[in-house]
């Protein structure tokens, strides 16, 4: 397909395969798009090719002006925006193509509640009528809507917007209300977190990848796991769900509690020089199924998983979260986070089983005592450290505790066949 732009300002259309030359030499197109003038026509080429190329179109940005290169960025790292929509999908019955968040969660897209809860907040805010008419012919891209809406949210003008995020598709006015929702906690934090959650309500189909985008924005804010540290800002986060979703649905709030912690307590430890139990005298102790998680997550990124069976590294771990460090408070400036891959998927459950997220996006059970959390964070840390040990997942089968045995067989299961 030739992608073909109208000049903005006539009416020459730019003849140019695109996508072709994408293909041949990515780096070529970006000397030849800054070669054009109109900056304008350089942002929907790009635009064009992210949504053949999504996720793969990053060296792109720096071709365009520096207005629109952090924003370019941010869309390269989201390809699920330029799938098919699922509210497209069941219209036209094609469920191939939908984007599925990782964890839907019952309560987070109550619209009708979201409409009226915007109305009050408009009626102090300021007028409805708000318009954006006069920008429809010199602001015509997600990211220009994105500047101009960043100010309405932050004085929580929620349908002013809506309106301003008002574009022609449906994919780029829910991208928009997505990308203007997390920029406000990413600006603002917990003071603005209501707003952008209102905001994001309104993005449906993305909606739930919305939330915990708003997530991962707070969770950047947790402190560096081996250092003395309150944890001032998670607790903060922590209340600000407590008073955002108490009202709403107590489940929602609750799996989203969890989640904020799982986020923040990887984080956290992914800044650790070595594993420390810190974080044991802070965080809430409902919640230390999280730093368990991180912890032996993190400890296969230091140490090499073979060198030792399964019970003397649940005595590792152990001694390991018995020690305290006293660096001072700090955030190591490279840490890198990345959640888990998904081994649950999910597996049936017994009556008294609780489960809890596992590094955000997956999920695991979780013991009666320390030493079958640490296990069952060992195990599952085990089996997403390549090459696994295979050795050390057969024998948490052996193991006489149930949530240990139905955790190493499920995560077998769920590894290659030597078939693969």
């Amino acid at each position: 397909m030739i992608i073909v732009v109208w000049w903005v300002f006539g009416c020459l259309p730019s003849s140019t395969d695109w996508n072709d030359a994408f293909e041949k030499s990515p780096e070529q197109v970006v000397l030849d798009l800054q070669e054009l003038v109109n900056p304008t026509e350089r942002l929907a080429i790009v635009e064009s090719l992210q949504r053949e190329f999504p996720g793969q179109t990053a060296v792109l940005c720096s071709a365009l002006d520096s207005s629109a290169q952090e924003y370019c960025l941010e869309r390269n790292k989201r390809p699920h925006l330029w799938m098919p929509l699922k509210e497209h999908a069941k219209e036209t019955g094609k469920g191939q193509g939908a984007i599925d968040a990782p964890q839907h969660v019952e309560g987070l897209t109550d619209v009708g509640k979201t409409q009226s809860n915007i109305q009050k907040m408009e009626r102090s805010a300021g007028s409805l009528d708000y318009k954006v008419d006069n920008l429809d012919s010199e602001c015509t891209n997600v990211s220009c809507r994105i500047a101009n809406a960043l100010p309405l949210a932050y004085r929580g003008q929620i349908q002013m917007v809506s309106n301003m995020c008002s574009l022609s598709t449906m994919t780029e006015s829910h991208e928009c209300l997505f990308a203007t929702a997390e920029k406000v906690v990413a600006e603002r934090g917990v003071l603005k977190y209501d707003t952008a959650v209102e905001i994001c309500l309104l993005a449906k189909s993305f909606s739930d990848n919305c939330q915990n985008h708003l997530l991962q924005q707070l969770a950047k804010r947790a402190p560096d796991a081996d250092t003395t540290s309150e944890w001032g800002t998670i607790v903060e986060a922590h209340r600000a769900l407590e008073t955002t979703w108490g009202w709403r649905n107590q489940e929602t709030k609750e799996s989203l509690q969890h989640r904020l912690w799982s986020e923040a307590l990887g984080m956290s430890y992914a800044g650790a020089d070595r594993i420390v139990g810190n974080p044991l005298d802070t965080v809430p102790s409902q919640y230390h199924g999280h730093v368990y998680s991180a912890a032996a997550w993190r400890l296969f990124q230091l140490e090499e998983p073979s060198k030792n069976d399964l019970q003397t590294w649940v005595d590792t771990l152990q001694n390991y979260l018995a020690k305290r460090s006293s660096k001072a408070e700090s955030f190591d400036q490279q840490r890198k986070f990345r959640a888990a891959s998904n081994l649950w998927r999910g597996e049936s459950r017994m009556k008294d089983d609780v489960v809890i997220p596992y590094l955000s996006t997956s999920h695991r059970l979780i013991g009666k005592d320390e030493s079958t959390e640490v296990t069952l964070a060992i195990l599952e840390a085990i089996a997403r450290q390549p090459p696994v040990q295979y050795n050390i997942l057969e024998a948490g089968v052996l193991d006489e505790r149930s949530e240990v045995q139905r955790t190493a067989q499920r995560l077998l299961a769920q590894q290659p066949s030597s078939d693969n």
